[in-house]
């Protein structure tokens, strides 16, 4: 089963190759709290983004580490690259496969 999605205007779309997570995630930073959203995590190679460039607008604060990508016409949120944490304190990077 996919998983699919879009910005509002459809210049980016996603697909994420998986079964709908039992839990999401809830961001708790302040740019993340304050959209509201719950996130699927995924394994980079089971998440494709369709995108071109000049519609792909990432937002990065403090750190650097995650790019929180969104659409440069309609401003909705499509997907964020993050470094991938595991219980165990090891950090997998995480570079979703953008499909140009």
């Amino acid at each position: 089963m996919s998983i699919k999605g879009s910005c509002d205007r459809g210049k980016t779309t996603f697909r994420m190759d998986a079964e709908i997570p039992a839990q999401l995630a809830r961001c708790t930073c302040s740019f993340c709290a304050k959209q509201g959203a719950r996130r699927a995590c995924c394994m980079p190679d089971l998440l494709r983004v369709t995108v071109l460039p000049a519609d792909d607008a990432i937002y990065r604060w403090q750190t650097a580490q995650v790019a929180h990508h969104f659409c440069a016409h309609c401003g909705c949120a499509t997907f964020n690259d993050s470094p991938a944490f595991e219980p165990d304190g090891k950090c997998v990077d995480f570079h979703p496969e953008v499909i140009h």
